[in-house]
């Protein structure tokens, strides 16, 4: 009798080890299924976070500023800028006085994210008379909203267009418009100058003043706004540090 009742004792104090192992098993696989999808949601959020689409955006800016300036010679000294208040614009050369005339054109760039990224950009410009046919090139350059004697010299190559009477839509460099944005600058600044010296050329186009609007000079970007990291990555950098407290 004593060995039997010593058997079941043993029995029934051995129970409680075995549900206690079986609980232990079952805590342990549900902590890790825990762990595993606290990882999933971290790894969702993360991804989230950083490949979010930036919507394509596409802006037309009427130039804010326009005029023409003149060398009398063609020596390199620009002499002045005509009136703002000009309904022409010319870019070329003369006989009668001997000078070179060339056009800077400034866009307001304020209204464009700094995080932006163009990628595309044209110019339309209306030419509305051609006296020689040739072509025409225009430089970019850091403007600040008011045409002065030394924008007429310097800047980057952008593009060139020949002179046709009417519409130019002239494809420029995009990395152009976007380094311009990136470093803060409120206007891009174009100059339109003759490709080759030649005293009986000049094109016409028409300036910002011009009383068809739609013929006015206007800038064209497309542009996506770069998503910064935002919420989602703090809470994923957050469930990430209580996964590593556990």
């Amino acid at each position: 009798w004593s060995s039997s009742i010593d058997q079941a004792r043993f029995i029934r104090s051995g129970r409680p080890r075995v549900h206690s192992g079986r609980n232990e098993a079952k805590n342990q696989l549900i902590g890790g299924g825990s762990m595993l999808s606290l990882r999933l949601i971290v790894w969702a959020l993360l991804v989230g976070a950083w490949t979010v689409p930036a919507l394509a955006t596409t802006v037309d800016i009427v130039a804010a500023a326009d005029r023409e300036a003149r060398d009398f010679d063609i020596d390199g000294v620009w002499s002045f800028v005509d009136p703002e208040t000009a309904l022409i614009l010319h870019a070329g050369y003369d006989a009668g006085p001997l000078q070179e005339f060339r056009s800077a054109l400034e866009f307001d760039l304020t209204s464009i994210p700094a995080n932006a990224v163009v990628s595309a950009a044209t110019v339309s410009l209306f030419v509305s008379q051609v006296y020689s046919l040739s072509t025409v090139d225009i430089y970019g350059y850091t403007g600040n909203g008011v045409i002065e004697l030394a924008d007429m010299q310097g800047g980057t190559p952008l593009s060139s267009f020949g002179t046709i009477v009417g519409t130019a839509e002239v494809a420029l460099s995009a990395a152009f418009f976007s380094d311009l944005i990136s470093s803060g600058a409120g206007f891009a600044g174009l100059r339109l100058q003759w490709e080759a010296e030649d005293e009986f050329s000049t094109v016409q186009i028409r300036s910002s003043e011009f009383s068809l609007v739609e013929s006015r000079p206007t800038l064209t970007l497309e542009y996506a706004a770069v998503p910064e990291p935002g919420g989602a990555l703090l809470l994923a950098l957050g469930l990430v540090g209580l996964g590593v407290r556990r």
